[in-house]
């Protein structure tokens, strides 16, 4: 699994070297930096978070050392990188729910993204798969959802965690379709995805990179996608547009987060180090949304730009 991030996250390893190279000539990094990734080991944000520490560490002359603190959905992984000192020494790699879902968290959660972390750059994303195991007797999201209507709360679906992108997109196909799944919440991705190939749940909606070497050994099969259109590594995939859901159509994406206050180092290392690409790669394939980092508008708190 893990060749698929780290084939594409030399697309953005390029712009954070030229990041290092603005930050070692202001003196930072001194020490040791620590990356948060609020996911058990071995899901799709850890992979990739470690992927970009690896490419950051060589640059900065600096460690930059992983950390897992999984559970809730990200929250609190979150909640310590609130906790720590502002000095620049602490991000948070995550996708957009530990931000987005803070205050409708249950219970909410206890930092407010807008006044405790500063977002710095959206470094990737990638569109979603309603997947299943390949022996389940399920060819296509028609025939799960009959299934589903036929016996409400029988089939049940896991997920990261609960109020995370991937629970969030199941509660979406609830929604739109009519139908009760039982969701089953872990610790991370890496879990959720043991518990669909072992039996333990029906379904996952999973983001590409992280199920993509269960789909290639055959053990699971994707039934629909996320993304505006057609995979091309999967092409007989339909998206949920095609098969009549469109607002279940729904790309994560991924970024760091500081605890320094404005104006930050790291805000203006990406500022002055990296130019928005001229257009956005639509090769959903990829985990990159752009072919290089995206910085985020200094003066906004959202990951949207």
């Amino acid at each position: 699994m893990a060749r698929y991030f780290l084939k594409y996250a030399k697309y953005s390893s390029l712009a954070l070297v030229a990041l290092a190279g603005s930050a070692t000539a202001e003196g930072y990094p001194e020490r040791v930096v620590r990356m948060v990734v609020p996911f058990a080991a071995g899901g799709g944000t850890d992979v990739l978070g470690r992927a970009f520490a690896k490419e950051l560490t060589e640059a900065f002359g600096q460690n930059v050392i992983v950390e897992n603190i999984g559970g809730a959905a990200g929250f609190i992984g979150t909640q310590d990188v609130v906790r720590s000192d502002a000095d620049g020494y602490t991000l948070l790699f995550a996708p957009t729910a530990p931000y987005t879902m803070a205050e409708h968290a249950t219970p909410p959660a206890t930092y407010d993204p807008a006044e405790d972390l500063i977002p710095v750059a959206r470094i990737a994303a990638q569109p979603i798969l309603f997947s299943v195991r390949s022996d389940s007797g399920f060819d296509t999201l028609a025939d799960f959802l009959a299934v589903a209507k036929d016996d409400p709360g029988y089939l049940s679906f896991s997920s990261s965690g609960a109020g995370g992108e991937m629970h969030l997109t199941g509660e979406k196909l609830k929604q739109a379709s009519g139908v009760d799944l039982l969701h089953v919440g872990y610790r991370g991705g890496g879990p959720a995805i043991l518990a669909l190939v072992s039996g333990e749940v029906d379904m996952m909606p999973v983001v590409t990179g992280s199920i993509m070497a269960y789909i290639q050994d055959g053990s699971v099969k994707a039934l629909a996608t996320t993304a505006p259109e057609r995979l091309e590594k999967l092409p007989d995939v339909p998206t949920m547009t095609e098969l009549g859901y469109p607002e279940v159509d729904h790309i994560p994406s991924w970024g760091y987060s500081s605890r320094l206050a404005r104006p930050t180092r790291w805000s203006q290392f990406f500022k002055r180090s990296v130019k928005r690409p001229p257009h956005r790669s639509h090769s959903w394939n990829t985990w990159t949304l752009c072919r290089s980092v995206l910085p985020i508008c200094p003066e906004q708190t959202s990951w949207r730009c």
